[in-house]
């Protein structure tokens, strides 16, 4: 078996004997049984990304979640994917395109290795179908062949038994929505609510598919509205409302809270037999027509980021890089020749060297013109102190429940519990098998940094110390002075980001913005587009607008949160949304200008800040507006 992948593979089959699902069902269409089990025993065939992708997928895994680090073919694929999604994204915009976007998947197709690849090719084709106002039927079939591509057993009436990947889910969504277009709506109907039941089930309860759900559940309260049952498409609707802000999901909230409000209305209107002249009272005066119209100004002011998937959504992957340029920056910031990479001395040789590979094997998987074995990749990563896995969360384990554990730890640490905290993480410390991985130990004592900070557990020296030791798991220090623009990886963003917020009290402003400016450089020269790795860069452009602003370059400041609230629309985060249009409204009052637009700003912000529980940020945004409103 290829080497690095071994404890996703294991860790996807941990999840799923947690969930008590049969191996022939979640791998069906993928592989056989047998192959996984293979597989999960270090033998067997390869598996490329989409293929694994789908399986952890299907156990309810999140694999935005994931970081990746591929070889120069499965980059090349990644890439041409990414072309596609870009191409689709403006297609709308400039029918031109046409011809391109046809030749650019049809490339694709003929280098589809697996199943897998082959449907993310026919999803691709099913979104330009429906772009491009093709004949329902003929969308249809299309969208049915190609979700058979991996599920051949596929049956509409059975639709709730199956197991999904993102892309499934996306194929069968809109397979629903064309069999309502063709006037089939209790059929329609029927697959709205068994997906809508699945949806509630514990594996899919946190995952990135609920952007996706979100549009069945809007889809089937319009069609609830219509036939007059105002109760349940209330109710649907305000279940989408708390799911949607618990996973920081911002797109058709505001439409749900809109067809909430109108459902409510015409519940209480149909229930006690009010005069119709009573509905726009009752439907205007609720609180949920007042935070649609809030939110709106998001929707409209920013409508094409918004609307850029909504019609038919887009499978998207983050977190995505070439392995080899890795390897060369992570060897230039350790200050190694090739040489003495591909070469090093061995403690345990009494003479001579250790040999991985030759320079002129290191150079030209630097600069992807070949791919090495994962043996030699492997052991090049290791002596980089870079994960030597190919797939990988933010924490390295084959027990789901330690990667459980620490996100609970974590979700106390948001809510201010702090009590026991500490005594958990050396539980799971103790635990795992992995527990000397540099990047294992560095996520751990991120949390515990934070814990003890919070706490007042620690002196400004001893925070700075505690801060150094966590980045030099994985980074040198000299990474903080030197000229270096490397990719970042898991929790070295956040340690950072720490780091720069101890150093503004020490080394001013400048010296952070310089440190952020090189953070943002790293993700520019390692990632194919934006959409790679945009919640770093989102967040780090904040940061860094926040030390431009204070500096007294508001021009430049407003030019960059203004940036950045389009990310965070276009990418779907509402927490990020809130806080970004709440400095782009900051930097609009710095310049005088308390218009409308200022004021509907303002209203959105509060708004978010309630869906969210963003006490502070409310706060915030509630200043401002009475400085410049009342």
């Amino acid at each position: 078996m290829e080497m690095g992948t071994e404890h996703i593979i294991r860790l996807i089959d941990g999840r799923r004997a947690a969930l008590r699902i049969s191996k022939k069902k979640m791998v069906n269409g993928i592989c056989t049984a047998d192959v996984f089990s293979k597989i999960v025993n270090g033998h067997g065939r390869r598996l490329d990304k989409l293929e694994i992708d789908a399986l952890m997928q299907r156990v309810g895994c999140n694999t935005k979640n994931c970081n990746y680090l591929l070889d120069i073919d499965e980059y090349e694929a990644f890439m041409q994917r990414e072309h596609i999604r870009n191409e689709i994204e403006t297609y709308h915009r400039d029918k031109q395109k046409q011809e391109r976007l046809i030749k650019m998947i049809g490339e694709y197709k003929n280098k589809c290795r697996s199943g897998v690849e082959r449907q993310a090719t026919s999803y691709f084709e099913v979104q330009f179908m429906c772009i491009s106002g093709c004949d329902e039927k003929i969308q249809y079939d299309k969208c049915l062949d190609a979700i058979k591509i991996t599920m051949p057993d596929f049956c509409i009436e059975n639709l709730e038994t199956y197991l999904y990947s993102e892309i499934e889910i996306l194929l069968v969504t809109r397979l629903l929505n064309i069999i309502a277009d063709m006037g089939e709506r209790d059929t329609a109907l029927g697959g709205y609510e068994k997906l809508l039941w699945l949806m509630r089930q514990d594996i899919y309860s946190n995952n990135e598919s609920m952007r996706f759900f979100a549009k069945i559940i809007y889809d089937a309260s319009l069609i609830y509205m219509e036939r007059r049952q105002y109760a349940t498409a209330s109710q649907l609707c305000r279940y989408a409302i708390e799911k949607l802000s618990e996973e920081n999901k911002f797109r058709y909230l505001s439409e749900m809270y809109e067809l909430k409000a109108r459902a409510d209305a015409w519940q209480m209107i149909s229930q006690k037999g009010y005069d119709m002249n009573v509905f726009e009272t009752l439907y205007k005066g609720c609180t949920e027509y007042k935070l649609y119209k809030a939110l709106s100004y998001i929707v409209n002011e920013y409508s094409e980021e918004y609307y850029n998937d909504i019609k038919c959504p887009m499978y998207r992957e983050y977190k995505v890089v070439f392995i080899g340029e890795i390897i060369k920056q992570r060897r230039k910031l350790l200050g190694m020749t090739q040489s003495k990479l591909a070469y090093y001395i061995n403690n345990e040789i009494k003479s001579g060297t250790d040999e991985i590979c030759s320079e002129k094997t290191l150079s030209r998987l630097e600069n992807g013109k070949t791919v090495t074995s994962w043996k030699v990749t492997r052991r090049l990563l290791g002596r980089l102190k870079l994960p030597p896995e190919r797939y990988f969360f933010d924490y390295v384990s084959e027990d789901y429940g330690l990667i459980n554990e620490l996100k609970d730890i974590e979700k106390c640490m948001a809510a201010e519990k702090y009590e026991g905290l500490l005594e958990r993480c050396e539980t799971v410390r103790r635990s795992n098998s992995w527990h000397n991985y540099p990047y294992n130990q560095q996520y751990i004592e991120k949390i515990e940094y934070k814990i003890k900070r919070k706490n007042n557990m620690l002196s400004e020296g001893e925070a700075g110390k505690m801060l150094l030791i966590a980045l030099e798991r994985t980074i040198q220090k000299s990474y903080l002075t030197d000229a270096s623009c490397i990719y970042l990886f898991m929790n070295e963003e956040l340690i950072l980001e720490n780091i720069i917020q101890n150093m503004r009290i020490t080394e001013g402003r400048d010296a952070c913005s310089t440190l952020l400016k090189k953070m943002i450089s790293g993700y520019d020269k390692s990632c194919i587009d934006e959409n790679v790795c945009a919640p770093c860069m989102i967040n780090t452009k904040r940061k860094l607008e926040n030390y431009i602003e204070n500096t007294g370059e508001v021009e430049r400041a407003y030019g960059l949160s203004s940036e950045v609230l389009r990310d965070a629309v276009k990418h779907n985060f509402l927490g990020l949304i809130g806080q970004c249009l709440y400095d782009d409204a900051w930097n609009r009052a710095e310049f005088n200008i308390n218009d409308e637009k200022l004021r509907k700003m303002l209203d959105c912000v509060r708004a978010v800040a309630h869906i969210s529980g963003n006490v502070m940020l409310g706060k915030f945004a509630e200043d401002l507006y009475r400085k410049h409103f009342r």
